[in-house]
């Protein structure tokens, strides 16, 4: 069953996809092959549902296709709804933008991340779980906690060799007791947060939907009443399950370190100060948060890059010796061609610590493996995990070159265009020069408007050849 959902432009998919995978350990918010996947539990049915991009930046259009069951027509609308609840299709972020364009920070920002929608909870529970959950942890344990929640009381289905997990509902999790969560890591105290809230939701005294009456701060006031909510909480629930722009979780660490990093304080600002500084984006404090969070992200894993282990590893082709280099996270770096050896020991020197380059031994196989298969003409797509380094707009442009299919090419400017504007060409011609990651992400298949085959990293020849073996194989 396919249909198609239509989010406000402007509305860049793949930044909602990076959200969500950001921690290999989330069990139900899949991304597979540049697409979501998500297990739902609906009337006592299970619905495996996948979501592609199917639009542009400015033209934005999402497949959504039900993979498992057969819905009912009440289902059907409540699994597009959840959909479009988690991908906020209906937010308009024009107003937005125009609102912070005075401010130096954001105004950045914005431009860095643009079509950024902040991505909802399906249900204001979950939103609420999730938050007693990653209170006084950190996001790594936080989501090892979620990951053990989910696959010890989720609901589960295989599909297609994989295992998928639901979100455990309210009233299964009113039956714990606080010990079967302990013994998960939960501390006593948050087992029995959860296991009371979820004890007064499924009896239906405390309806979530019904609490958001006039004023967010009455909101916030009926929240911290139950036991384990306090302001940071509601703020948060507010926020990512309600979808209240305005709401700003002040207290949150990594926002406080945000702003106090962007807005030249001396350290992390307090909450005092982050409710200040915000009072300028009134109307859009949540949004902005949502922005900052991406950006302090960017920039620590920048900071915590230069200290991972890199693996390096030769593999002799066709096309000479080609130069591999991944961390535990993904490949990185593929380089070959004219100065290739040259190339990959600058970029290595340039991103990591000298003692952290080190070679292979079994790190690289699958890698090596499907680089063979492709030069033997027996593998058209890759199956690997990124690392990508690189600034957000050509990352954008990478992974915009993924889609294109294997023996076929596109011009820089069908390429802006996916992008959302005919303008950026000699913009993505310069991000498609700087692509890391050669052959697996093909700027090889991006030529001239006219057809002719311009500029390439690694030479003209090369870019030939593999076009020739490309156009060969189909």
């Amino acid at each position: 069953m396919v249909s198609w959902i239509y989010p406000k432009p402007p509305f860049d998919f793949q930044y909602s996809l990076d959200y969500l995978n950001r921690s290999k350990m989330e069990p139900v918010d899949r991304v597979k092959n540049n697409q979501y996947l998500r297990l739902f539990l609906i009337k006592d049915s299970l619905f495996l549902v996948r979501v592609s991009e199917e639009g542009s930046v400015h033209s934005p259009c999402l497949k959504l296709e039900i993979l498992t069951g057969n819905p009912d027509s009440e289902q059907y609308n409540q699994i597009t709804a959840l959909v479009a609840r988690i991908f906020n299709v209906d937010l308009d972020l024009t107003d937005f933008y125009q609102a912070v364009e005075q401010d130096r920070v954001l105004k950045r920002i914005t431009k860095n991340y643009f079509g950024f929608k902040p991505v909802l909870t399906p249900t204001i529970f979950e939103a609420l779980a999730w938050a007693i959950i990653g209170q006084q942890v950190n996001l790594n344990f936080a989501f090892q906690l979620k990951n053990s929640l989910v696959k010890e009381f989720g609901e589960k289905l295989e599909y297609d060799s994989d295992v998928f997990y639901a979100f455990p509902s309210p009233e299964k999790l009113a039956d714990l007791n606080p010990e079967q969560l302990t013994r998960l890591k939960f501390s006593h105290r948050k087992a029995e947060y959860l296991i009371g809230l979820t004890r007064k939701i499924s009896k239906g005294n405390w309806k979530l939907n019904e609490l958001l009456q006039g004023d967010p701060e009455q909101l916030i006031a009926s929240l911290v009443q139950f036991n384990g909510v306090g302001r940071w909480t509601a703020e948060y629930v507010l926020l990512k399950g309600y979808g209240c722009l305005d709401s700003i979780p002040a207290a949150d660490i990594g926002l406080r370190n945000a702003i106090g990093k962007y807005y030249g304080l001396k350290g992390q600002a307090s909450e005092e100060e982050v409710r200040e500084i915000s009072s300028a984006w009134k109307g859009y404090r949540g949004l902005a948060s949502f922005y900052l969070w991406r950006q302090f992200q960017e920039d620590m894993e920048a900071e915590k890059r230069k200290k991972k282990k890199v693996y390096c590893s030769v593999l002799n082709s066709p096309l000479g010796e080609i130069y591999i280099a991944s961390t535990d996270q993904g490949v990185c770096n593929i380089s070959f061609g004219e100065g290739g050896k040259e190339n990959f020991d600058s970029w290595l020197a340039k991103n990591f610590l000298a003692e952290n380059i080190v070679k292979a031994e079994n790190e690289n196989n699958k890698i090596l493996r499907q680089l063979e298969e492709y030069f033997q003409g027996e593998r058209t797509e890759f199956a690997l995990d990124f690392d990508l380094i690189g600034t957000p707009f050509q990352k954008r442009v990478w992974k915009q070159l993924l889609t294109i299919p294997y023996g076929s090419t596109a011009s820089y400017k069908e390429i802006a265009d996916k992008l959302g504007n005919s303008n950026l060409s000699r913009a993505v011609g310069l991000a498609n020069s700087k692509n890391p990651i050669g052959i697996v992400i093909p700027c090889h298949r991006v030529i001239g408007t006219s057809g002719e085959l311009v500029g390439y990293a690694g030479g003209l020849q090369y870019k030939r050849m593999l076009l020739d073996l490309e156009r060969a194989r189909i």
